[in-house]
């Protein structure tokens, strides 16, 4: 017999020969012929002592015979085991029997110019949007770097400020004059 250490597993380095017990497992509560804590596979258990009987293995014991749920009836489990399987008739074909024509309404091939024509127009309407896109990019560039707005010398920062500065200066007005306005009528 030659020695053959054993990888991994359980058991470390022990040798692979039927004689020394390499290949025995440990034992286990599983399978102990009801020895356990009762998670045997049969037999009697000490502390539950429950046994197989004649009636119980025809299924007229306590317990149904089957745990699982009924199967709904719309199920194809269901109908796949309890409906009727559709039956065809047997036929032969001859190679002199002539086959029916097929129907004028079948799709013809695709046509390979009418294809690109319609590619075109979606390369056409997607390149367009692209140049929308890189327009838009541009302005705001513009924008945030502060160059100058077409036709004047200020910057689209300079613009907008004094935009901002103009739309405060009117509602400072109109506060004030609001404020006349609520004077004159608590008179």
């Amino acid at each position: 017999m030659d020695y053959k250490p054993r990888r991994g597993g359980r058991g470390g380095d022990q040798a692979r020969n039927k004689l020394d017990g390499a290949y025995e497992r440990p034992s286990t509560t599983r399978g102990a012929r009801g020895r356990g804590r009762g998670n045997g596979r049969g037999g009697t258990d000490e502390n539950n002592a429950r046994t197989v009987t004649e009636e119980s293995k025809r299924g007229g014991g306590d317990q149904p015979r089957n745990r699982r749920p009924a199967l709904d009836e719309n199920s194809w489990q269901y109908k796949y085991r309890n409906e009727e399987r559709p039956t065809y008739e047997s036929r032969t074909v001859t190679k002199d029997e002539v086959l029916p024509e097929l129907p004028a309404d079948i799709k013809k091939k695709p046509s390979r110019d009418e294809f690109d024509r319609q590619m075109k127009e979606l390369d056409h309407e997607a390149n367009g949007l692209r140049a929308k896109i890189e327009d838009a990019r541009l302005r705001k560039r513009m924008v945030y770097d502060g160059q100058k707005v077409e036709g004047g010398n200020d910057s689209y920062y300079e613009l907008i400020s004094s935009n901002i500065e103009e739309v405060k200066k009117i509602k400072n007005e109109r506060r004030g004059k609001l404020d006349k306005v609520n004077a004159l009528r608590e008179r």
